[in-house]
């Protein structure tokens, strides 16, 4: 029986340390609060996954309980040196625990959609990787069916070559992928008109 979950990766809400592209722009305060805006949209999205959902944090944070429902999500920490072995480390966790299809976001795709989600899933059926390209050259997804270590070690992240990179490594490895519709993240100053039309979105 298929057993298919998302993994949702999140940094602690603080300002100073969420955001700080943005944060150069705008002040920490002003970027904590977009990152915010970005957790509760990443949140709606996955609460209408119809799967088991896991949230893997940076570091615990007071109110994480709250915020994640304890009904609907399960809470780690991170381990990792960079967030290649983080990613890696989280999606071999899961798949040990008997998990046949995985999916792995951030929280900073203000576009992403459960159909997107849900595209991704489908996808695993004729594919060994799923890949949602991001605007600013890396990924807001990655989904698989077994742990792909080697496309997740000795990766220069926040670069932008992440993408070409693991389409490249993929290839090495005679991974069948497929692409997801290429989605912005809000990064900088620009990327906040996303944000603005999500939530105007969400409220018509």
């Amino acid at each position: 029986m298929e057993k298919a979950g998302l993994i949702v990766f999140v940094k602690t809400p603080l300002a100073g340390e969420v955001k700080t592209r943005l944060a150069a722009d705008i002040g920490n305060e002003k970027a904590l609060n977009v990152y915010w805006q970005l957790l509760e949209l990443t949140k709606n999205i996955a609460l209408q996954f119809d799967g088991a959902k896991m949230i893997w944090s940076n570091k615990d944070w007071a109110g994480q309980v709250n915020y994640w429902p304890k009904d609907s999500f399960e809470f780690y920490l991170q381990k990792g040196v960079d967030l290649g072995e983080k990613m890696s480390n989280a999606l071999a966790f899961h798949f040990e625990e008997g998990f046949s299809k995985l999916m792995l976001i951030g929280s900073d795709c203000p576009e992403i959609s459960i159909s997107i989600l849900n595209e991704a899933i489908k996808a695993l059926d004729q594919h060994d990787l799923v890949i949602g390209p991001a605007k600013d050259g890396g990924y807001y997804l990655i989904a698989m069916k077994n742990v792909h270590k080697q496309l997740f070690t000795d990766m220069e992240w926040s670069h932008a070559q992440v993408l070409e990179q693991t389409i490249l490594r993929a290839d090495s490895n005679l991974l069948k992928y497929y692409l997801l519709p290429t989605l912005s993240d809000v990064d900088n100053v620009a990327d906040l008109k996303l944000l603005s039309d999500e939530s105007e979105a969400s409220k018509s």
